[in-house]
């Protein structure tokens, strides 16, 4: 949850004249149309949408409601492990995977 506030705070003050709606879980229908990010500690309080922002260490329950998945590894070691984990189980699952290094694009 620590890690779900922070992302709300960034949310609310990443740009001085930028603003991304959002809300946390649970939210009524009424309110999907109004806000493209919904933060979440259980995708059980998530309606359908399209993507998924996995920021949590665990391949999340019922992740395949989503039609993509998105996970951010950073360079620490702890979490590279805990991502070739993920790997592992999304690929044991069939899941087609794509890997995006922004340090290799930042470079070339």
């Amino acid at each position: 949850m620590e890690t779900l506030i922070q992302l709300d705070q960034s949310l609310w003050t990443f740009s001085p004249t930028d603003f991304l709606p959002h809300c946390f879980a649970p939210v009524q229908a009424a309110d999907l149309d109004r806000t493209p990010v919904i933060l979440a500690s259980s995708l059980q309080d998530v309606p359908y949408q399209r993507i998924l922002l996995n920021v949590g260490t665990q391949v999340p329950e019922n992740f395949d409601r989503f039609e993509r998945v998105i996970e951010i590894v950073s360079h620490s070691e702890d979490d590279k492990h805990l991502a070739r984990e993920r790997w592992k189980i999304y690929s044991g699952m069939g899941c087609s995977l794509t890997r995006h290094d922004l340090q290799l694009k930042a470079s070339q």
